[in-house]
């Protein structure tokens, strides 16, 4: 019998962004695994898709400079009937918002293990809000919320030591993300793909993601101009959607826009390209980054957070990292990979090896490992849950 019981909190479950995807991962884990699990959201795809799972959708207001996203404002009463109601023995908390600190706040006061997930680089948003002078502010309520948690998965070990250097004192392991290699392979390249957008022998570049301020989208305008002017055949193809998409329509024409695909659409558009280009330095992880090199893309990314990490372990060097407020060295790291097909080949090699060490089962396997833990013992487990970087071919994390 499977008496694990998790509840979980997710910003949203409806968007197609890195920690949505994560968060459906982990339920997918935990229904194949038949433990009960419950999950509050201020928005969800439908239909529900689980068994073993249930769900309450919280009344919500939308987020006035991200209008697709919504902040829950359900009562700490109503949070506390579901939980009352569900009776967790372990809370998952996937978010930074109200919902999530009174679910903190009711996991310490009934003595429930709490974990959580870092997916939001508070500085780099709220610069890009233009609100950096509220980063002092955030990072005092960070620290009193996060030093709540018994355990803090952050996604690569650069994000681990930013967490500390807010001065967070809670337990934080490296918890990488995956990657599922039926969908993002490179046998998904497809010669009709290329034809439809008019590519024919010329090198495509594309950006996969959401198209708002955070995601440095900005650069990303400059850089499409320098390029052009130096290399007119490159065709770049943007794939998400966002605030600025109706705007980086108007100053790129050119761009070929594909809004939301599906996974298999994503596999096939990632594997028919030949370049990506990430200018975003918010990342946490770089969930996109890694789904591109599964597809044998080279990757040229800002030199900033999570995807940082990923190119310069992947390629073991920094050749293909620039400024992320330089849009002249991100041209011309496009310009030098679109006019050598030999360096395209090499560091498609690389990303293709580099990525097949992260896949979602063992990650998951590690990360219900850790919650029996905790929900059992409720206390620090003798070994860590790292699937870092580093160490992304070991699994060191010892069975309760």
């Amino acid at each position: 019998m499977n008496d694990l019981r998790v509840a979980i909190m997710s910003f949203d479950m409806r968007s197609q962004d890195g920690a949505t995807k994560t968060v459906y991962q982990i339920l997918d884990r935990l229904e194949a695994e038949k433990t009960h699990f419950h999950v509050m959201s201020a928005t969800f795809d439908h239909p529900w898709r689980y068994q073993f799972g249930t769900f309450d959708k919280l009344p919500s207001i939308p987020i006035p400079s991200y209008r697709p996203y919504r902040f829950t404002i359900a009562s700490r009463r109503r949070i506390h009937q579901i939980l009352n109601d569900f009776k967790p023995n372990i809370i998952h908390l996937s978010s930074f918002c109200r919902t999530a600190h009174i679910m903190a706040e009711y996991a310490r006061t009934h003595h429930i293990p709490l974990i959580g997930i870092y997916h939001t680089r508070i500085h780099s948003y709220l610069r890009s809000s233009n609100l950096g002078w509220a980063i002092p502010i955030a990072e005092v309520f960070a620290r009193r919320y996060w030093d709540k948690y018994d355990l803090l998965l952050a996604p690569t070990e650069i994000i681990r030591q930013e967490i500390r250097d807010f001065g967070v004192k809670s337990d934080i392991e490296v918890w990488g993300r995956g990657v599922e290699p039926s969908v993002f392979n490179p046998g998904k390249r497809s010669l009709a793909w290329r034809q439809r957008i008019g590519a024919n022998e010329n090198p495509v570049i594309l950006y996969v993601g959401r198209i708002g301020r955070e995601k440095n989208i900005q650069a990303l305008v400059e850089t499409h101009h320098l390029v052009r002017r130096r290399y007119p055949e490159a065709k770049w193809v943007v794939i998400g959607s966002g605030m600025l998409e109706t705007k980086l329509k108007r100053q790129c024409p050119s761009i070929k826009f594909f809004g939301h695909i599906s996974s298999r659409q994503l596999g096939e558009a990632y594997a028919s390209s030949d370049i990506f280009a990430f200018p975003s330095h918010s990342e946490t992880f770089g969930n996109v980054v890694l789904e591109a090199m599964a597809c044998g893309l080279p990757v040229i990314a800002a030199d900033a957070g999570g995807a940082r990490e990923l190119v310069r372990d992947a390629y073991g060097d920094e050749s293909t990292l620039f400024p992320y407020n330089d849009p002249q060295a991100f041209a011309d790291k496009l310009i030098w990979l679109a006019n050598d097909r030999e360096a395209r080949q090499r560091l498609s090699e690389k990303s293709i090896i580099f990525s097949t060490n992260w896949r979602w089962e063992a990650l998951t396997n590690q990360l219900l490992a850790r919650y029996r833990t905790l929900a059992f013992s409720h206390r620090p487990a003798p070994a860590t849950l790292e699937y870092s970087l580093a160490t992304s071919s070991q699994v060191p994390l010892s069975q309760p």
